[in-house]
């Protein structure tokens, strides 16, 4: 299945640089680690990968920021129980925007959630955008690079691979060698 998904994807390029788009918009860290890894592969452009995944990474943020403006006006009911429940958690948020986003964007599964609180709070997309793009940028470069370089080392280990299993070979030639000489001497001195 995963094969076929990867040859489509070779065949019909701009479909497979939406759905990079798409992914990073709705979920980032592990689609990042794909692509880029797939990049590294040969199945994506380099520069068009870094185009599309930093829109998506950007405009994906930007609509999960928007999304928290919403959700306030679609049921006060649910505001006042998160405003309740996130007390401690708005304070930080307001008086440390940039390193609230910075820390979610590196861990897994919160970065959404802060996104969507920013929002509900009222932050402004001015100073939402100074506090997430070098945020963005520094999660993209390292997580990206993290899977770029993954492609690397499982090239650089298939490489490698060929020389191991020659000496595999080898060990299994010399162990049976051995154990037939053994063998035969053994039964020799008998």
């Amino acid at each position: 299945m995963i094969s076929f998904l990867i040859h489509y994807l070779i065949l019909s390029r701009p479909l497979g640089y939406f759905l990079i788009f798409i992914g990073l918009a709705i979920e980032g860290d592990l689609v990042l680690l794909i692509i880029a890894f797939l990049t590294h592969q040969g199945f994506f452009d380099l520069g068009d990968m870094i185009l599309v995944s930093l829109a998506g990474v950007f405009v994906g943020d930007v609509t999960w920021l928007y999304l928290g403006k919403k959700l306030d006006r679609l049921s006060p009911l649910t505001h006042r129980l998160v405003t309740k429940l996130s007390g401690p958690v708005d304070k930080h948020l307001r008086e440390r925007p940039v390193r609230a986003i910075f820390v979610s964007k590196f861990t897994y599964g919160l970065h959404r959630a802060v996104l969507v609180r920013l929002g509900q709070n009222g932050m402004g997309l001015k100073e939402f955008l100074k506090a997430d793009i070098p945020a963005g940028l520094v999660w993209f470069i390292v997580v990206g690079g993290l899977g770029y370089l993954g492609g690397g080392a499982v090239t650089l280990a298939r490489h490698y691979l060929r020389f191991t299993e020659l000496g595999l070979l080898l060990v299994v030639v010399a162990f049976l060698l051995i154990s037939y000489l053994s063998r035969h001497y053994s039964e020799e001195k008998i």
